[in-house]
This record gives structure tokens, sequence and C-alpha cells, in this order.
């Protein structure tokens, strides 16, 4: 992961500067362990390695990584994931109907075994999937769109993601903040 984050701070480091700047340190073992007591179980490891360089990015921060994705700190993941299993539990997301777009991701609305750790301007959210469909794999990256019941996997994990947004970025080339 310490090889996946480095490449991606260099390119943030000389184009986005800005969004570089935003990056938090990373989380502290305690608060990790924090996160998994409050996730009910331990945390992927490939989740801990991700959060222990950089514990995402503040929750007022506008600077997104990219392509309008910003990073959720140990705190956001918690409670993001607390307030989408309360509507869950309500049965706020009873009746909505879901599909998943690749057949790896479970076709539902919300599930308790979905980390979110990334969260777009729109309210939608990139989570690590602990409960994938039969043809998915665990630990890989689904998109949860609020409003629209369409599940698709971005990547089959997080150092995947990671290198797939660092390679998107140097196509692009050029600066993405002042």
């Amino acid at each position: 992961m310490k090889r996946e984050w480095k490449r991606l701070e260099t390119w943030l480091q000389k184009h986005a500067p800005k969004t570089y700047a935003s990056l938090n340190p990373g989380a502290s073992e305690a608060t990790l362990d924090r996160l998994a007591a409050r996730l009910g179980f331990p945390l992927p490891r490939q989740l801990r390695a991700y959060l222990s360089i950089h514990d995402g990015q503040p929750a007022d921060c506008l600077k997104a990584v990219h392509d309008g994705w910003i990073l959720l700190s140990a705190e956001s993941i918690a409670t993001t994931r607390d307030t989408f299993n309360s509507l869950l539990h309500r049965g706020d997301f009873n009746g909505r109907a879901a599909e998943s777009c690749d057949g790896m991701a479970k076709a539902v609305w919300w599930s308790e075994k979905w980390i979110p750790i990334m969260e777009s301007p729109g309210g939608d959210y990139l989570v690590v999937d602990l409960d994938p469909a039969e043809s998915g794999d665990r630990g890989q990256v689904t998109e949860f769109l609020h409003d629209d019941g369409d599940r698709e996997v971005k990547a089959r994990d997080l150092r995947t993601l990671l290198e797939l947004f660092r390679d998107e970025l140097e196509e692009q080339g050029g600066d993405e903040d002042e």
C-alpha cells in the first residue's frame, strides 16, 4: 500500500498541491482499533494499511483526490456506516430495487458488510465490499449510488483502486488545482 500511496502522492504534489496538502496524516493504531470496534469486525488488512498512511481528508474538504472522490477519515467511515446501517434497520431501504451491473456485487441497496471509504460531492460512496456476490472478490471496491440501485465494482481491491486513480491522473496530465 505504501508504494501505491507514494506514486499517487508524487502526482498530487506536482499537479494538485492543495489536494495533497489536504491529506490527513495516518491514523494511529488506537484509532484503527476503535474503528474496528465500531464496525464490529477486524479491519481488512489493506484498509488498515491505507488509513495508517492517510486518515482521509478533513470532513469539510472540497479538494477531491480524483474524479470528485473525497477520502473519508476513520471517524467519518464509522459515522457514515452507522448512518446507513440505521437507515437499513429502520426499513428506509425496503422496496428499493438494486442491481449488480457486473454481477460481482450483491444486488442490495445497502449492506452491513460495506465500509464506506470515499464520498462524492453528490453523496455517493465507494465502499470496501466484504460480502460480494459469488463472482466477486471480498475486499472489492463497489460504488454505492445514494439515489440509484446500480451497484458496480470499480476495483478488485483498495490497492488496485489507488493504482487506477494514479494511472488515470497521469494520463490526464496537467494541473488539478491552483
